[in-house]
């Protein structure tokens, strides 16, 4: 990230970012959702597929609380959190997040920006590190009232699109937007 945010300035372009926090995230992970990604996203065995699926559908868990349990109870949703497996299978659930359509190629081409001839033009990045997803995008601001340059709307905006189809909840209270500018120091934005 500081790498993009410096090769960006560099070449007196502001750089937009999005840092959210996703609420729950190992507890949300919705299995219908994920099951059907294991079978059609990887290209995996279907024994392999039909083992993690098992291990997913029909478990069984109880809570303990001051020393007693609950009654055992089968979620829909979420992943065993201390299996080896549990960050994988959120890391293939997160898989098919949106990509940037543009690779980070700020730092290869320095030519590249054509010098602000291009409006449009943007470079993005989008990370992901455990429930913790950043949206970052270089790129000249377009249009009064509007936060940023167009790709990162755009990524901004598949990537909301993406959270609700697979019912992915944001913190509000841990996300914040900021804005790089190559004069001033950060501004930052309230969620």
């Amino acid at each position: 990230m500081i790498e993009f945010i410096t090769n960006a300035q560099k070449k007196g372009l502001p750089v937009y970012m999005l840092s959210k926090d996703v609420e729950k995230a190992f507890d949300k992970v919705y299995h219908p959702s994920l099951i059907y990604k294991i079978f059609n996203k990887f290209n995996l065995p279907i024994l392999f597929c039909k083992t993690l699926a098992n291990f997913l559908i029909d478990r069984e868990i109880k809570i303990k609380h001051n020393g007693k349990f609950s009654e055992p109870f089968t979620p829909n949703a979420g992943v065993p959190q201390g299996s080896i497996l549990g960050p994988i299978l959120y890391l293939m659930f997160i898989n098919d997040a949106p990509k940037p359509k543009i690779n980070n190629k700020l730092n290869s081409n320095p030519d590249r920006l054509d010098n602000g001839k291009n409006k449009f033009y943007s470079e993005e990045l989008n990370i992901y590190f455990a429930d913790d997803n950043v949206i970052l995008a270089a790129g000249m601001k377009t249009g009064q009232g509007h936060f940023g340059c167009k790709g990162f709307r755009d990524l901004v905006q598949k990537s909301t699109y993406w959270e609700e189809g697979n019912r992915i909840k944001i913190n509000a209270n841990k996300s914040v937007c900021m804005a790089f500018t190559p004069k001033e120091p950060p501004k930052m934005i309230e969620p």
